[in-house]
């Protein structure tokens, strides 16, 4: 499950721009580094691991993290490679069977950089994760017409496996798509109230809310930090009527 812990509305051009952040990385990485700087003292010593899609992977947003102590793998653009690279074009690559890959680890930096064949050329870049091991994931053959075992590097997995987080989270969002067109007003002033949600903490005073009917079933998870209960996590399921049955999804 994933889950908002900060964000910045985009509005064009920032209103507050850090002109140091944006000079020393890509414009879109500059928000995300920006709410690096501004976690809680208590929680900059965990070694939280970071995901991001090619908008906001360089070379030097995995080496800020690696000096803060932070995990980091993104795809990256093949704009954003060095031309030292010693990789395979990408229009070279893709003549290749569905699980091919290469890889290499740039001495300056010591980040991995890979590129897998799927569906289309992958190119990906990690600070933690190597290619070991292998494992195969299953993929649909169009030329076989049948489902097929394909390679997998490991930062592939791993990516693919944190990243779903972030798309729970959107698939979330659309379903309630319409409730938010009717309550713009709300949903602003709730999106402009940070917290959104507390992180959890297991020294902290846990309480489970629960409730259950025909249409579903929901639960949040509360923790009281400095005295009042904020929401940690939310969960809900609806119910689908099969004959007598009543189906969760």
């Amino acid at each position: 499950m994933g889950y908002l812990i900060d964000f910045e509305i985009y509005q064009g051009k920032s209103v507050t721009p850090d002109v140091d952040i944006e000079r020393n990385f890509v414009k879109a990485a500059a928000p995300l580094v920006k709410m690096i700087e501004e976690l809680p003292n208590n929680l900059k010593p965990l070694q939280f691991s970071f995901y991001f899609d090619n908008l906001f992977t360089t070379f030097s947003l995995l080496t800020y993290l690696r000096l803060k102590g932070y995990g980091g793998t993104g795809t990256i653009r093949e704009n954003r490679l060095p031309k030292s690279c010693p990789l395979s074009d990408k229009k070279l690559l893709g003549k290749k069977d569905r699980g091919y890959f290469e890889n290499t680890i740039s001495e300056t930096d010591g980040i991995l950089v890979a590129k897998w064949v799927d569906n289309s050329v992958v190119c990906i870049a990690t600070n933690q994760y190597g290619i070991h091991p292998v494992t195969n994931v299953r993929r649909y053959s169009q030329k076989e017409k049948k489902h097929i075992q394909v390679n997998r590097p490991a930062l592939l997995a791993e990516y693919n496996k944190k990243m779903g987080g972030t798309d729970r989270m959107d698939q979330n969002v659309g379903q309630y798509r319409i409730q938010i067109r009717n309550r713009k007003c709300t949903l602003k002033n709730k999106l402009i109230t940070k917290p959104v949600v507390a992180l959890y903490d297991p020294n902290t005073e846990t309480e489970v809310h629960t409730d259950a009917s025909k249409l579903g079933v929901g639960a949040r998870l509360l923790q009281r930090h400095h005295n009042p209960l904020k929401h940690v996590k939310y969960f809900a399921k609806l119910a689908k009527r099969n004959s007598d049955i009543i189906v969760l999804n």
